[in-house]
């Protein structure tokens, strides 16, 4: 089965919806338009090169490497998808050694266009995720280290003597400057890529507002417009049955009257959890509470499900601060879809361990798992492996709750094996 931490499993399936790395998106249209700026800058600038030397060295093969970051910007072009990361990725590699090629023909770390190296270090940190931008500092920093082994001097009259041993204070300059170059790219690659993920989760968590408070709407005008209409049958439900009582009615009719105004409350309470689903917290505060017994305690909320679910042993006593109806009512979202996926002869697995003042829940079924295609799509509102027996909301809400609650939720899936569900919360909301 899955083992409970956040290292990668083979042949599982992974959807993880918020987590202190999100990576950002770009688009690749977006991409493009900053490679042909990039691309007409290296022509004009090989070009005006070619126009100061009577005879340029390596002039076909300069348009050679501007004309084959051309031919990829055309080729990833026709590429319609949005945020392909692995594309946007090997591009700016690509476009670092075609940097290379083009300084190394040109003068070498002497051409001031060398400082280019860093607009792709720069890309790598807002387009793609970690990994990516710092293969790109490393490539560019080798790159611009390499050019002072293998490049050609500038002619005499762009300057080229400086690359001659009477311009010897200039090469240390010039090695000042691939350090410095190093040094910036770091820094690029660390605080602009964290710049980077902080705007994207927020421009996440504001799209996820919004979806709130569209659902937040629909409760409102749901509970408004059934509320009453449910209030009016169990009042009729129960005078009815007081008057076929008083008449000696069957006492089968009088038990179905008594199942009408049951209902109605049960739905009542549906309309509270929808309104508590869609992000209205109803004010409440966070609650000191025994964590293995506020476990227990959800569990039995399940009602006849409980029997299904097998909570391990805690070690230890553990107290959380959480607000507790929106706890209960996320980790009951994916109780119930874990116990309804699962067989009677196979119960939901629940483990919860607490680690450095974070809650880590994992709740595992036995049920038929989900492919990638699937997995992908858990989580967006209304969308169901059920047909007809859910609205598709279970893990919208569960996941909306903690992350309201400063958490996560990550799905972990395999087809013919089970899901297995993490939630991972403070241990002290608010603090």
């Amino acid at each position: 089965m899955l083992p409970h931490d956040d290292r990668p499993v083979h042949g599982w399936h992974r959807r993880l919806f918020a987590a202190p790395e999100a990576s950002s998106d770009m688009s690749l249209r977006a991409v493009v338009r900053l490679r042909w700026w990039g691309l007409a800058v290296q022509g004009a600038a090989v070009a005006l090169f070619a126009s100061f030397t009577a005879s340029p060295v390596g002039l076909p093969i300069l348009l050679a490497l501007v004309g084959l970051g051309a031919a990829s910007n055309l080729l990833i072009a026709r590429w319609e998808r949005s945020g392909a990361e692995r594309v946007v990725g090997a591009v700016v590699l690509l476009d670092v050694v075609l940097l290379t090629g083009l300084l190394s023909l040109t003068g070498g770390p002497a051409n001031p266009f060398s400082v280019l190296y860093l607009t792709y270090v720069m890309l790598a940190a807002i387009a793609t995720r970690p990994a990516w931008t710092w293969t790109a500092v490393v490539l560019s920093s080798a790159g611009f280290g390499l050019l002072f082994f293998v490049s050609v001097p500038l002619p005499s009259e762009l300057g080229g003597h400086h690359d001659h041993g009477e311009g010897q204070p200039y090469s240390a300059h010039l090695q000042g400057m691939w350090l410095a170059h190093t040094v910036t790219a770091v820094f690029i690659a660390r605080f602009v890529g964290r710049l980077a993920n902080a705007l994207n989760r927020e421009r996440e968590s504001r799209a996820q507002t919004s979806r709130m408070l569209g659902l937040a709407t629909l409760a409102a005008g749901a509970a408004h417009e059934i509320g009453n209409p449910l209030a009016t049958i169990r009042v009729a439900a129960s005078e009815l049955a007081k008057e076929l009582t008083t008449e000696g009615a069957a006492p089968e009719t009088v038990r179905d009257l008594a199942l009408i105004g049951d209902e109605v409350r049960r739905a009542h309470r549906v309309l509270e959890h929808m309104s508590v689903g869609a992000g209205e917290l109803l004010g409440e505060g966070p609650v000191p509470t025994d964590l293995a017994a506020f476990i227990r305690a959800t569990v039995d909320g399940l009602g006849s499900a409980a029997g299904n679910v097998a909570v391990a042993p805690m070690p230890g006593a553990q107290t959380v601060r959480w607000p507790l109806q929106a706890a209960t009512q996320a980790l009951t979202q994916l109780l119930r879809n874990a116990v309804e996926v699962s067989p009677a002869h196979a119960p939901v697995a629940v483990r919860v361990k607490v680690v450095d003042g974070t809650v880590d829940i994992s709740i595992e079924d036995a049920g038929p798992g989900m492919n990638e295609a699937t997995l992908a799509r858990i989580g967006e509102p209304f969308f169901t492996t059920r047909p007809g027996r859910g609205q598709g909301l279970g893990v919208f809400i569960a996941r909306s709750l903690v992350e309201h609650l400063g958490g996560w939720v990550a799905i972990d899936s395999a087809e013919g094996v089970g899901t297995v569900a993490r939630v991972r919360l403070p241990q002290e909301v608010g603090v």
